[in-house]
């Protein structure tokens, strides 16, 4: 899977805490830290990029509205 330094910063982070809702600001001060520019909009695509690749995977990025993104991990079990 290819992805770039940011978006395997951002699934690191958020497998680290994996069922755990991870605020957006803090997202936004571990990607981009202090000295760079980043913003809540620059973590929305981050986001929106790595569904689209994780979309075949157990892993999904949920939105808490308003909060920030939990990452869970889904089984394939049909029952």
């Amino acid at each position: 899977m290819d992805m770039g330094p940011r978006e395997v910063q951002l699934l690191e982070y958020l497998m680290q805490h994996s069922g755990t809702t991870v605020l957006k600001e803090t997202l936004v001060s571990k990607l981009f830290g202090y000295g760079d520019v980043g913003s809540p909009n620059a973590v929305e695509l981050l986001i929106s990029r790595l569904r689209k690749k994780l979309s075949n995977t157990q892993i999904q990025i949920h939105t808490q509205r308003s909060v920030g993104y939990q990452l869970r991990l889904t089984s394939n079990d049909q029952g």
